[in-house]
Protein backbone atom coordinates (compact mmCIF):
# COMPACT_ATOMS: atom_id res chain seq x y z
CA UNK A 1 0.00 0.00 0.00
CA UNK A 2 2.55 2.35 0.92
CA UNK A 3 4.76 2.17 -2.32
CA UNK A 4 0.95 2.93 -4.62
CA UNK A 5 0.37 5.85 -3.01
CA UNK A 6 4.07 7.27 -2.37
CA UNK A 7 4.28 7.06 1.35
CA UNK A 8 7.84 4.87 1.37
CA UNK A 9 9.59 5.42 4.83
CA UNK A 10 6.49 6.85 6.30
CA UNK A 11 4.78 3.75 7.39
CA UNK A 12 4.26 4.53 11.29
CA UNK A 13 1.83 7.26 9.62
CA UNK A 14 -0.11 5.23 8.42
CA UNK A 15 -1.15 4.20 11.94
CA UNK A 16 -4.74 4.72 12.50
CA UNK A 17 -5.25 6.93 15.51
CA UNK A 18 -7.95 6.36 18.01
CA UNK A 19 -9.08 8.95 20.04
CA UNK A 20 -10.96 8.46 23.50
CA UNK A 21 -12.95 11.30 25.72
CA UNK A 22 -15.94 10.97 26.95
CA UNK A 23 -19.28 8.78 25.25
CA UNK A 24 -21.73 11.50 25.22
CA UNK A 25 -20.86 14.82 26.41
CA UNK A 26 -18.02 16.58 27.80
CA UNK A 27 -19.49 20.45 28.98
CA UNK A 28 -16.85 22.93 30.15
CA UNK A 29 -17.16 26.30 31.72
CA UNK A 30 -17.89 28.18 35.01
CA UNK A 31 -21.37 27.21 36.22
CA UNK A 32 -21.52 24.26 33.85
CA UNK A 33 -22.26 22.26 37.03
CA UNK A 34 -26.22 23.03 36.26
CA UNK A 35 -26.01 20.26 33.51
CA UNK A 36 -25.74 17.45 36.02
CA UNK A 37 -29.39 17.19 36.73
CA UNK A 38 -30.46 17.38 33.02
CA UNK A 39 -28.11 15.21 31.44
CA UNK A 40 -28.58 12.28 34.41
CA UNK A 41 -32.11 12.91 33.36
CA UNK A 42 -31.47 12.38 30.09
CA UNK A 43 -29.70 9.24 31.31
CA UNK A 44 -31.74 7.61 33.23
CA UNK A 45 -34.69 9.43 34.11
CA UNK A 46 -36.71 11.24 37.15
CA UNK A 47 -36.30 9.78 40.54
CA UNK A 48 -33.73 7.39 39.88
CA UNK A 49 -30.93 6.45 42.10
CA UNK A 50 -27.90 7.37 42.31
CA UNK A 51 -24.50 6.86 43.83
CA UNK A 52 -22.36 10.13 44.22
CA UNK A 53 -18.86 8.91 45.15
CA UNK A 54 -16.56 10.86 46.73
CA UNK A 55 -14.28 11.94 49.64
CA UNK A 56 -14.50 13.32 53.08
CA UNK A 57 -12.45 16.36 52.17
CA UNK A 58 -14.64 17.40 49.30
CA UNK A 59 -17.73 16.79 51.22
CA UNK A 60 -16.21 18.88 54.10
CA UNK A 61 -15.38 21.84 51.69
CA UNK A 62 -19.34 21.97 50.21
CA UNK A 63 -19.02 20.83 46.92
CA UNK A 64 -21.02 18.14 47.43
CA UNK A 65 -23.86 20.27 48.17
CA UNK A 66 -23.39 22.23 45.22
CA UNK A 67 -24.08 18.65 43.53
CA UNK A 68 -26.58 17.80 45.28
CA UNK A 69 -28.62 21.22 44.77
CA UNK A 70 -28.47 20.24 41.17
CA UNK A 71 -29.67 16.79 41.85
CA UNK A 72 -33.52 17.26 43.09
CA UNK A 73 -35.58 14.81 41.67
CA UNK A 74 -32.96 12.33 42.32
CA UNK A 75 -32.64 9.53 45.18
CA UNK A 76 -29.09 10.10 46.00
CA UNK A 77 -26.95 8.14 48.26
CA UNK A 78 -23.21 9.62 49.58
CA UNK A 79 -20.18 7.66 49.50
CA UNK A 80 -17.71 9.36 51.21
CA UNK A 81 -14.86 7.26 52.12
CA UNK A 82 -12.48 7.48 49.03
CA UNK A 83 -8.91 7.27 50.28
CA UNK A 84 -5.74 9.48 48.43
CA UNK A 85 -4.05 7.04 46.21
CA UNK A 86 -7.06 4.38 46.49
CA UNK A 87 -5.82 0.87 47.01
CA UNK A 88 -7.41 -1.88 45.60
CA UNK A 89 -9.25 -3.24 48.32
CA UNK A 90 -10.89 0.41 48.55
CA UNK A 91 -12.21 -0.17 45.16
CA UNK A 92 -13.77 -3.65 46.06
CA UNK A 93 -15.29 -2.14 49.08
CA UNK A 94 -16.72 0.67 46.15
CA UNK A 95 -17.72 -2.09 43.72
CA UNK A 96 -19.68 -4.25 46.77
CA UNK A 97 -21.65 -0.63 47.77
CA UNK A 98 -22.34 -0.36 44.00
CA UNK A 99 -23.70 -4.04 43.64
CA UNK A 100 -25.58 -3.96 46.42
CA UNK A 101 -27.59 -0.37 45.92
CA UNK A 102 -30.02 -0.98 42.95
CA UNK A 103 -28.17 2.13 41.54
CA UNK A 104 -29.61 3.46 38.01
CA UNK A 105 -26.02 5.46 37.63
CA UNK A 106 -22.85 6.93 39.07
CA UNK A 107 -21.79 10.26 40.09
CA UNK A 108 -17.94 10.86 40.62
CA UNK A 109 -17.19 14.40 42.36
CA UNK A 110 -13.62 15.35 43.76
CA UNK A 111 -10.01 14.64 41.98
CA UNK A 112 -8.51 11.35 40.67
CA UNK A 113 -9.30 9.41 43.43
CA UNK A 114 -12.71 9.86 43.62
CA UNK A 115 -13.31 10.13 39.69
CA UNK A 116 -11.30 6.57 39.82
CA UNK A 117 -13.18 5.16 42.42
CA UNK A 118 -16.63 5.81 40.55
CA UNK A 119 -15.66 4.55 37.68
CA UNK A 120 -15.43 1.40 39.46
CA UNK A 121 -18.51 1.68 41.42
CA UNK A 122 -19.89 1.88 37.10
CA UNK A 123 -17.94 -1.15 35.40
CA UNK A 124 -17.83 -3.48 38.40
CA UNK A 125 -22.26 -3.38 38.83
CA UNK A 126 -21.79 -4.94 35.03
CA UNK A 127 -18.83 -6.54 34.95
CA UNK A 128 -18.87 -9.96 37.31
CA UNK A 129 -16.19 -11.11 39.14
CA UNK A 130 -13.01 -8.91 41.44
CA UNK A 131 -11.42 -5.61 40.55
CA UNK A 132 -8.13 -7.48 39.65
CA UNK A 133 -9.82 -9.80 37.13
CA UNK A 134 -9.55 -6.57 34.99
CA UNK A 135 -6.32 -5.23 35.64
CA UNK A 136 -4.39 -4.09 32.62
CA UNK A 137 -5.58 -3.17 29.13
CA UNK A 138 -9.20 -3.85 27.26
CA UNK A 139 -10.47 -6.53 29.73
CA UNK A 140 -13.76 -5.07 31.02
CA UNK A 141 -16.53 -7.15 28.80
CA UNK A 142 -18.94 -4.59 29.44
CA UNK A 143 -19.40 -0.58 29.73
CA UNK A 144 -21.01 0.17 33.40
CA UNK A 145 -23.91 1.84 34.93
CA UNK A 146 -24.57 6.01 33.34
CA UNK A 147 -21.50 7.90 35.01
CA UNK A 148 -21.32 11.28 35.45
CA UNK A 149 -17.78 13.27 36.00
CA UNK A 150 -17.26 16.04 38.14
CA UNK A 151 -13.67 17.10 39.10
CA UNK A 152 -12.64 19.08 41.80
CA UNK A 153 -9.14 19.73 40.94
CA UNK A 154 -7.17 20.60 38.09
CA UNK A 155 -4.80 17.57 37.24
CA UNK A 156 -5.57 13.90 36.69
CA UNK A 157 -7.64 14.67 33.52
CA UNK A 158 -9.34 11.38 34.86
CA UNK A 159 -13.21 13.13 33.77
CA UNK A 160 -11.43 12.58 29.91
CA UNK A 161 -9.27 9.12 30.12
CA UNK A 162 -10.55 5.45 30.26
CA UNK A 163 -7.79 4.85 32.49
CA UNK A 164 -8.52 3.86 36.62
CA UNK A 165 -5.37 3.60 38.80
CA UNK A 166 -5.01 2.08 42.10
CA UNK A 167 -2.59 0.54 44.85
CA UNK A 168 -2.19 -2.64 44.49
CA UNK A 169 -0.01 -4.28 47.32
CA UNK A 170 3.47 -2.40 46.76
CA UNK A 171 2.87 -1.36 43.69
CA UNK A 172 0.58 0.88 41.25
CA UNK A 173 -2.02 -1.18 39.26
CA UNK A 174 -4.35 -0.05 36.41
CA UNK A 175 -7.55 -0.81 34.46
CA UNK A 176 -7.61 0.82 30.73
CA UNK A 177 -9.94 0.74 28.76
CA UNK A 178 -12.65 3.02 26.53
CA UNK A 179 -15.65 0.94 28.50
CA UNK A 180 -14.55 3.05 31.71
CA UNK A 181 -14.96 6.22 30.16
CA UNK A 182 -17.44 8.42 31.84
CA UNK A 183 -21.29 8.88 29.73
CA UNK A 184 -20.64 13.24 30.85
CA UNK A 185 -17.77 15.01 32.03
CA UNK A 186 -18.32 18.19 33.79
CA UNK A 187 -15.48 20.55 34.11
CA UNK A 188 -16.86 23.53 36.06
CA UNK A 189 -13.72 25.55 36.80
CA UNK A 190 -15.43 27.42 40.00
CA UNK A 191 -14.95 23.81 42.06
CA UNK A 192 -11.40 24.46 41.89
CA UNK A 193 -11.08 27.80 43.58
CA UNK A 194 -11.10 26.01 47.34
CA UNK A 195 -8.28 23.90 46.47
CA UNK A 196 -5.17 24.92 48.40
CA UNK A 197 -1.86 26.09 47.07
CA UNK A 198 -0.03 22.62 47.72
CA UNK A 199 -2.70 20.85 46.32
CA UNK A 200 -2.63 23.62 43.12
CA UNK A 201 0.29 22.75 42.41
CA UNK A 202 0.72 19.00 42.74
CA UNK A 203 -2.42 18.42 40.76
CA UNK A 204 -0.98 21.20 38.29
CA UNK A 205 2.05 19.26 37.46
CA UNK A 206 0.48 16.53 36.97
CA UNK A 207 -1.28 17.45 34.03
CA UNK A 208 1.62 19.06 32.68
CA UNK A 209 3.59 15.42 33.06
CA UNK A 210 0.42 13.46 31.04
CA UNK A 211 0.64 16.27 28.28
CA UNK A 212 4.64 16.25 28.09
CA UNK A 213 4.81 12.80 28.33
CA UNK A 214 2.40 11.73 25.63
CA UNK A 215 4.18 14.08 23.44
CA UNK A 216 6.91 12.41 23.82
CA UNK A 217 5.38 8.62 23.48
CA UNK A 218 6.31 7.00 20.07
CA UNK A 219 2.25 6.38 19.80
CA UNK A 220 1.36 10.48 19.98
CA UNK A 221 -0.48 11.46 16.93
CA UNK A 222 -0.37 15.17 15.58
CA UNK A 223 -3.62 15.44 16.83
CA UNK A 224 -2.59 14.52 20.45
CA UNK A 225 0.67 16.39 19.66
CA UNK A 226 -1.32 19.35 19.27
CA UNK A 227 -3.55 19.46 22.13
CA UNK A 228 -1.10 18.60 24.68
CA UNK A 229 1.55 21.17 23.72
CA UNK A 230 -1.79 23.86 24.01
CA UNK A 231 -2.54 22.33 27.36
CA UNK A 232 1.88 22.30 28.32
CA UNK A 233 1.09 26.25 27.19
CA UNK A 234 -1.58 26.61 29.54
CA UNK A 235 -0.05 25.23 32.48
CA UNK A 236 3.23 27.22 31.98
CA UNK A 237 1.66 30.63 31.98
CA UNK A 238 -1.56 30.02 34.69
CA UNK A 239 0.27 27.95 36.90
CA UNK A 240 2.09 30.28 39.09
CA UNK A 241 -0.78 32.38 38.93
CA UNK A 242 -3.55 29.67 40.44
CA UNK A 243 -0.74 28.88 43.18
CA UNK A 244 -0.47 32.59 44.37
CA UNK A 245 -4.17 33.41 43.93
CA UNK A 246 -6.52 30.36 44.10
CA UNK A 247 -9.43 32.93 43.24
CA UNK A 248 -8.20 34.17 39.81
CA UNK A 249 -11.17 32.91 38.11
CA UNK A 250 -9.09 32.84 34.28
CA UNK A 251 -6.15 30.82 35.67
CA UNK A 252 -8.61 28.36 37.09
CA UNK A 253 -10.21 28.37 33.94
CA UNK A 254 -7.52 27.80 31.95
CA UNK A 255 -5.77 25.19 34.77
CA UNK A 256 -8.87 22.86 34.76
CA UNK A 257 -8.82 22.98 30.49
CA UNK A 258 -5.09 22.04 30.52
CA UNK A 259 -6.23 19.22 32.64
CA UNK A 260 -9.05 17.68 30.59
CA UNK A 261 -7.14 18.34 27.48
CA UNK A 262 -4.10 16.53 28.76
CA UNK A 263 -6.13 13.29 30.16
CA UNK A 264 -7.53 13.06 26.28
CA UNK A 265 -4.70 11.02 25.29
CA UNK A 266 -3.60 8.90 28.30
CA UNK A 267 -5.55 6.14 26.55
CA UNK A 268 -4.23 6.17 23.39
CA UNK A 269 -0.67 7.76 23.82
CA UNK A 270 -0.13 6.94 26.87
CA UNK A 271 2.62 8.25 29.10
CA UNK A 272 6.75 7.20 29.29
CA UNK A 273 9.01 6.59 32.29
CA UNK A 274 8.20 9.50 33.79
CA UNK A 275 4.73 7.87 35.21
CA UNK A 276 6.74 4.85 35.90
CA UNK A 277 9.35 6.49 38.13
CA UNK A 278 6.86 8.34 39.79
CA UNK A 279 5.07 5.19 41.16
CA UNK A 280 8.20 4.02 42.68
CA UNK A 281 8.07 7.03 44.44
CA UNK A 282 4.66 7.52 45.59
CA UNK A 283 4.58 3.72 46.52
CA UNK A 284 7.69 3.70 48.38
CA UNK A 285 7.87 7.54 50.01
CA UNK A 286 3.99 7.83 50.08
CA UNK A 287 4.53 10.78 47.84
CA UNK A 288 1.15 12.21 46.25
CA UNK A 289 0.94 11.25 42.73
CA UNK A 290 1.38 14.56 40.93
CA UNK A 291 4.27 15.52 42.74
CA UNK A 292 6.04 12.19 42.21
CA UNK A 293 5.71 12.24 38.41
CA UNK A 294 5.96 16.22 38.21
CA UNK A 295 9.41 15.68 40.14
CA UNK A 296 10.73 13.19 37.55
CA UNK A 297 9.06 15.25 34.39
CA UNK A 298 12.42 17.57 33.65
CA UNK A 299 15.22 14.91 34.12
CA UNK A 300 12.98 12.11 31.96
CA UNK A 301 12.71 15.04 29.32
CA UNK A 302 16.46 16.15 28.98
CA UNK A 303 17.16 11.78 29.01
CA UNK A 304 14.80 11.50 26.02
CA UNK A 305 16.12 14.94 24.30
CA UNK A 306 18.40 12.77 22.33
CA UNK A 307 15.32 10.73 20.93
CA UNK A 308 12.66 13.74 20.53
CA UNK A 309 14.76 16.67 19.71
CA UNK A 310 12.25 18.34 17.86
CA UNK A 311 9.33 17.15 20.04
CA UNK A 312 11.03 18.53 22.73
CA UNK A 313 11.85 21.91 21.17
CA UNK A 314 8.10 22.65 20.56
CA UNK A 315 7.30 21.74 24.59
CA UNK A 316 10.30 23.96 25.44
CA UNK A 317 8.73 27.05 23.37
CA UNK A 318 4.93 25.89 24.67
CA UNK A 319 6.54 26.66 28.12
CA UNK A 320 8.58 30.23 26.83
CA UNK A 321 11.61 29.50 26.41
CA UNK A 322 12.80 31.31 23.14
CA UNK A 323 14.05 28.32 21.34
CA UNK A 324 14.37 30.07 17.56
CA UNK A 325 18.25 30.40 17.40
CA UNK A 326 18.68 26.84 19.49
CA UNK A 327 19.48 23.74 17.78
CA UNK A 328 16.41 21.29 18.47
CA UNK A 329 18.77 19.26 21.19
CA UNK A 330 19.93 21.99 23.02
CA UNK A 331 16.15 23.41 23.33
CA UNK A 332 14.76 20.03 24.63
CA UNK A 333 17.22 20.50 27.64
CA UNK A 334 16.42 23.88 27.90
CA UNK A 335 12.47 22.79 27.90
CA UNK A 336 13.15 20.79 30.95
CA UNK A 337 15.09 23.24 32.70
CA UNK A 338 11.86 25.85 32.43
CA UNK A 339 9.71 22.97 33.57
CA UNK A 340 12.24 22.29 36.51
CA UNK A 341 11.61 26.42 37.20
CA UNK A 342 8.35 26.22 37.59
CA UNK A 343 7.92 23.49 39.90
CA UNK A 344 10.62 25.98 42.28
CA UNK A 345 8.44 28.74 41.70
CA UNK A 346 5.25 26.70 43.06
CA UNK A 347 7.43 25.07 45.91
CA UNK A 348 7.68 21.87 44.92
CA UNK A 349 10.62 19.48 45.45
CA UNK A 350 12.80 19.24 42.55
CA UNK A 351 15.26 16.65 43.87
CA UNK A 352 15.38 13.46 45.33
CA UNK A 353 18.09 14.24 47.88
CA UNK A 354 15.89 16.96 49.23
CA UNK A 355 13.09 15.07 50.25
CA UNK A 356 15.75 12.79 52.05
CA UNK A 357 15.45 9.56 49.83
CA UNK A 358 18.61 8.05 50.74
CA UNK A 359 21.19 7.64 47.75
CA UNK A 360 21.38 4.04 48.98
CA UNK A 361 17.84 3.50 47.60
CA UNK A 362 19.04 4.36 44.23
CA UNK A 363 20.15 1.03 42.99
CA UNK A 364 16.62 -0.57 44.44
CA UNK A 365 14.64 1.96 42.50
CA UNK A 366 16.37 1.69 39.12
CA UNK A 367 15.80 -1.97 39.34
CA UNK A 368 11.96 -1.56 40.80
CA UNK A 369 11.23 0.80 37.69
CA UNK A 370 12.49 -1.56 35.08
CA UNK A 371 10.72 -4.50 36.64
CA UNK A 372 7.47 -3.09 37.23
CA UNK A 373 6.79 0.24 34.76
CA UNK A 374 8.14 -1.03 31.34
CA UNK A 375 7.33 1.18 28.36
CA UNK A 376 7.33 0.09 25.07
CA UNK A 377 5.81 3.58 24.22
CA UNK A 378 9.07 5.84 25.25
CA UNK A 379 11.28 6.52 22.86
CA UNK A 380 14.38 5.82 24.52
CA UNK A 381 14.36 2.83 26.39
CA UNK A 382 16.06 2.66 29.95
CA UNK A 383 18.34 0.12 30.69
CA UNK A 384 19.59 -0.64 33.94
CA UNK A 385 22.74 1.66 34.37
CA UNK A 386 20.59 4.22 32.19
CA UNK A 387 17.82 3.83 34.80
CA UNK A 388 20.22 4.18 37.57
CA UNK A 389 22.11 7.28 36.23
CA UNK A 390 18.43 8.98 35.70
CA UNK A 391 17.96 8.15 39.58
CA UNK A 392 21.27 9.70 40.15
CA UNK A 393 20.42 13.06 38.40
CA UNK A 394 17.24 13.68 40.27
CA UNK A 395 18.73 12.81 43.76
CA UNK A 396 21.69 15.67 42.46
CA UNK A 397 19.16 18.04 41.28
CA UNK A 398 21.35 18.49 38.36
CA UNK A 399 19.72 19.14 34.50
CA UNK A 400 21.87 20.35 31.65
CA UNK A 401 25.03 20.12 33.77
Amino acid sequence: MASQIGLEGYEPLLRISTFQTVRKGLFFGFNSISRIGPELLDLVGEGAKLLLVTDKGVRGAGIVDKVLANLKGFEVDVFDEVETEPSIECAERVAAIAREGGYKAVVGVGGGSSLDMAKIASIMVTNPGKVADYLGRGKLKRCGLPMVLVPTTAGTGSETSPNVVMVVGRAKGWISDPRALPDVSIVDPMLTITMPPKLTAGTGLDALTHAVECIMSLNSSPLDEAINLAAAEMVGKYLRIAYSNGRDLRARYHMSLAAAMAGMALGTAGVVYGHSIGYTLSTRYHLPHGIACGLALPYVMEYNAIACPEKLARVAGAMGVDVRHLPPREAAVEGAKAVKALMEDVELPTSLSELGVPKGDLQELAAEVLEKYPRPNSPRQLTKEGALRLYERMWEGKIGD
